[in-house]
């Protein structure tokens, strides 16, 4: 086998918070552009470990979107579904789901194939793993490189445990874990490409990327993807914080049994005497306004 190993895309129609592309649809049409020219450029296969949809409704402009991109590579797509894009989890509710229209679109495009099943074992996200048993196997798992990297609470399991579940497999592929790593252990390998976008604030300093693998060479080279960093700010959590601390200081206020005023219009005449930069007409003004407001 040889092909580009990339996972976790996410596509989704609402813009994260943390981003400020001025058009975020054309960024997600730019990063799939650019799989594609990964493959193209190393004469080799594009496989999609899991989660290509944000959620199981994603818009059908995006499944459309994906279809006409994925339709530009010279070789094949193989793609496997992974938590978020699958209904409670279940391939049982697929059918209606956005990566369910997408399996569906997928067979009348014989460039896009539902599965890995020509080179090895693989699995969508919670499902029997199936294939031939060729020391490959493709699975959407949340797996860590080590303890050490694993957050505290976390279900998952450390590549070594993975390999230990699967002694018979030489080449392990993932996606899930946003966080990209590659874990070689006595000739054997568990290869995560993390997500392919940032799309959270703790991902801005993460360089997005994939890697190219040939299984007959044993090469394995990460590429990182173009992914601009400068597109995420973590301004709304700047403001998030300022909002919890006002009312963190207002409830303080209440516990300390301290005079607090809820009445707008009197909260307003309370600022006006105590404010001295403010000239007497626009004193005069705002009280005026609010003499409209009451009589209202």
């Amino acid at each position: 086998m040889k092909g580009i190993i990339a996972a976790d895309l996410h596509i989704r129609a609402d813009r994260p918070r943390c981003r400020i592309d001025e058009n975020w649809e054309v960024t997600q049409r730019e990063m799939v552009e650019e799989l594609v020219s990964i493959a193209n450029k190393y004469k080799c296969e594009l496989f999609l470990d899991g989660d290509i949809f944000d959620s199981p409704n994603c818009p059908a402009r995006f499944i459309v979107m994906m279809i006409e991109e994925l339709s530009k590579i010279d070789t094949k797509v193989y793609f496997i579904a992974g938590n978020h894009e699958i209904p409670y989890h279940s391939m049982d509710n697929v059918e209606n789901s956005s990566i369910g229209i997408f399996m569906s679109m997928a067979k009348e495009h014989t460039k896009i194939v539902n599965g890995m099943s020509k080179y090895g074992q693989w699995s969508h996200f919670n499902s029997e793993i199936k294939g031939k048993e060729t020391g490959l196997l493709f699975m959407h798992r949340l797996v860590f490189e080590n303890i050490k990297s694993m957050p505290p609470n976390t279900q998952a399991i450390t590549a070594q445990d993975l390999l230990s579940e699967y002694p018979n497999i030489k080449y392990i592929f993932l996606g899930d874990n946003h966080g990209s790593f590659f874990y070689k252990k006595n000739n054997r390998y568990v290869i995560n490409p993390g997500c392919t976008i940032r799309q959270s604030v703790d991902e801005q300093s993460y360089k997005p990327s994939v890697f190219f693998v040939d299984t007959d060479k044993e090469i394995i080279e990460k590429i990182f993807l173009s992914d601009d960093a400068k597109m995420v700010e973590d301004s709304y959590i700047i403001e998030r914080d300022m909002k919890e601390n006002r009312i963190s200081a207002f409830v303080e206020k209440l516990r300390n049994n301290e005079s607090v005023n809820l009445d707008f219009l009197e909260n307003i005449e309370n600022g006006l005497l105590t404010n001295k930069k403010l000239s007497k007409d626009t004193v005069k003004m705002i009280r005026y306004l609010c003499e409209e407001k009451e009589e209202k």
